[in-house]
Order: structure tokens, then C-alpha cells, then sequence
């Protein structure tokens, strides 16, 4: 499934927001991203705010696909379990 088939408000949110270049450098707590989130930028809380907000739209964008478009199950089922 691409982001193409989904619908699209859920699905653009969700690739805009795996795509944003802050989240990126918050892969690893390093000197791009320190764990001292007072200053704001890139810091774990909002690495992790955006995951959470990737997950909502995608699950979003899963539930509301039309009835003839298959998906697996276990798809939702690992999103609850990252969430």
C-alpha cells in the first residue's frame, strides 16, 4: 500500500511529517538532537510527538481506505504495538 491508494489529507499528513528534516536528525540523541528540550528544535519529545502524530494519520488514513482496497491486518496490529 502506497501513500498513493490511501486517502490522501492522512496520508500526505503522514509522509509530510516522516519527511521533516528535525525528525530525521533525532534517529540517535547526538549533538543534533540533545535530550535538553527546553531550548526547542530538534529533541527526543518532539521526535517522539511526531512519531505519534505519523502513527494517528497513517492508522487514520488505513481505517478510512475504501472497502475494495485490501489490508493486512497485522498492519494495524504492529502500529498499536509501536504506538
Amino acid at each position: 500500500q502506497d501513500a498513493a491508494t490511501l486517502p490522501v489529507p492522512f496520508a500526505a499528513a503522514a509522509l509530510w511529517a516522516v519527511s521533516l528534516p528535525d525528525l530525521a536528525k533525532c534517529s540517535s540523541i547526538n549533538e543534533e538532537c540533545p535530550p535538553d528540550s527546553q531550548h526547542g528544535g530538534p529533541n527526543p519529545l518532539s521526535a517522539l510527538n511526531t512519531w505519534n502524530y505519523v502513527m494517528n494519520n497513517l492508522r487514520a488514513a488505513i481505517r478510512h481506505t475504501t472497502s475494495q482496497t485490501q489490508i493486512d491486518p497485522q498492519v494495524m496490529t504492529a502500529i498499536g504495538q509501536v504506538q
